[in-house]
């Protein structure tokens, strides 16, 4: 069986084409294979290194004049791919804070493959967190902290699916929050009231635009790395085929619980 497709909500998310073969016999013989995209169609090789010195957007991405960003490698490659011309992106150690969007192109978008591939397994990182720097003290509060707060998020929707309502099913208030803050990778507990601040928790005053911190012992959020989730939805692909994404970690996307 060919899947290409997941379902994502009410949305049709393709992002790898995957053949799965099973063959007979009793319960628990089955046997699964991997994807088979023809990967020696990508005659091209973008270079992505958020490291190197002279690394820029606008570069041609080479390797000694690579892009800064997987989201402009993407958009090369999505170039190329309406040529027929399949796309490697090799991607350098890094953290990148970024985002790539695969939107589908109409009779523009061919089966060309687009391969995102890490440079060394497991060294680059796709975050949707910015770091937060220029913390405040708290005067007279140990390991207190605050920071200007630019967003207005607010709650998501309660629940209202008719089904779940009859059977009293609704989100927890903290579920329609999307506020995270991780403090040298550790997460950071929200609360919904200054009152419920505790150490290792956080809260956000939308109101008086500021995000308070409560940090564990011996941190200090001046010193600290302060990261804050800011985008959603880091990777996305709509009715794309033929894509590989290998040796990469994506952290950190900031959607509602349940979205």
């Amino acid at each position: 069986m060919k899947m290409s497709c997941l379902s994502a909500g009410w949305r049709s998310v393709c992002l790898v084409v995957a053949v799965f073969g099973w063959t007979g016999g009793a319960r628990g013989q089955e046997q699964v294979t991997g994807a088979d995209v023809a990967e020696e169609r990508a005659t091209a090789v973008l270079h992505v290194n958020i490291g190197h010195p002279d690394a820029a957007d606008e570069n041609a991405g080479t390797s000694s004049s690579p892009l800064r960003s997987i989201g402009r490698g993407a958009e090369l490659a999505m170039a190329n791919n309406s040529k027929g011309i399949g796309t490697k992106i090799l991607i350098a150690p890094g953290v990148y804070r970024d985002q790539v969007k695969l939107p589908h192109r109409g009779k523009e978008q061919t089966d060309a493959p687009m391969i995102f591939e890490a440079v060394e397994k497991g060294t680059v990182t796709l975050t949707g967190s910015d770091v937060f720097s220029e913390w405040h003290r708290v005067e007279g509060k140990e390991n207190l902290y605050w920071h200007h707060w630019p967003h207005k998020w607010g709650p998501r929707e309660q629940v209202k699916d008719p089904v779940w309502l009859r059977c009293g099913i609704v989100y927890r208030p903290i579920l329609l929050r999307r506020e995270t803050v991780y403090a040298n990778g550790q997460l950071l507990r929200l609360v919904l009231s200054p009152l419920g601040l505790r150490e290792g928790t956080h809260y956000v005053s939308e109101e008086d635009e500021k995000l308070v911190v409560w940090l564990p012992k011996g941190l200090d959020a001046r010193t600290a790395l302060m990261e804050v989730p800011i985008r959603q939805g880091l990777f996305t692909g709509e009715r794309q085929s033929n894509v590989v994404l290998r040796g990469l970690k994506i952290t950190h996307d900031n959607h509602y619980f349940g979205m």
